[in-house]
């Protein structure tokens, strides 16, 4: 059933509107709008405390799985800042720019092992057998964590979730960008002429 409102039709419910679970009407949105975009300003600039945690907790996870295991993608001191690395885009982009960021280590990773023993002879290997060390870490994702960080500190309503948007994009760009540079010295590496 329906009942009369001054403004708009609103669905019988359990919930009051401005609540979730009921319609608002033009004006409670907009005044629900402007709280929000009060709220936005004061308050967005940190994660929530729920994708903060599982953050560390994910990133823990690997970082323990990746120093038991002694895996040869990074070094030691490339894994303890790999996994800050994703606890920070974890945290402020979530998973999907997490996710991002660790196609490309494996995409980079997969590239800089083509045809290792060819680059070794002519001398042009990454050094420590394509193991990433810190400065590889934080030279490739400098730029997109910085996104990541002005993506979470910038409000979202409003002209501001245009520059919101733009920070998103530059993260993806950023990633994208040393994705190809990296693939194209690596397979230029593996299959170029001396």
């Amino acid at each position: 059933t329906l009942i009369r409102c001054p403004l708009r039709r609103l669905r019988r419910s359990a919930v009051t509107p401005g609540h979730s679970g009921a319609r608002l009407t033009p004006r409670l949105r907009h005044q629900r709008a402007g709280r929000e975009r009060r709220l936005d300003m004061n308050v967005t600039w940190a994660p929530s405390s729920g994708r903060a945690l599982t953050a560390v907790l994910v990133n823990g996870a690997l970082w323990a799985l990746g120093f038991v295991s002694r895996q040869r993608a990074l070094t030691q001191a490339g894994l303890l800042h790999a996994a800050a690395l994703g606890t920070l885009l974890w945290a402020s982009l979530g998973w999907a720019g997490w996710t991002t960021c660790l196609l490309f280590l494996v995409i980079s990773s997969i590239a800089t092992r083509l045809k290792q023993d060819r680059k070794e002879q002519l001398g042009i290997a990454e050094k420590r057998g394509g193991a990433r060390g810190p400065e590889n870490v934080w030279g490739a994702a400098a730029v997109a964590a910085l996104c990541a960080l002005l993506h979470v500190w910038l409000p979202g309503t409003g002209a501001s979730a245009r520059w919101k948007a733009l920070a998103r994009l530059g993260f993806l760009t950023s990633m994208a960008t040393k994705l190809g540079d990296t693939l194209a010295t690596e397979i230029g590496k593996a299959y170029g002429r001396k």
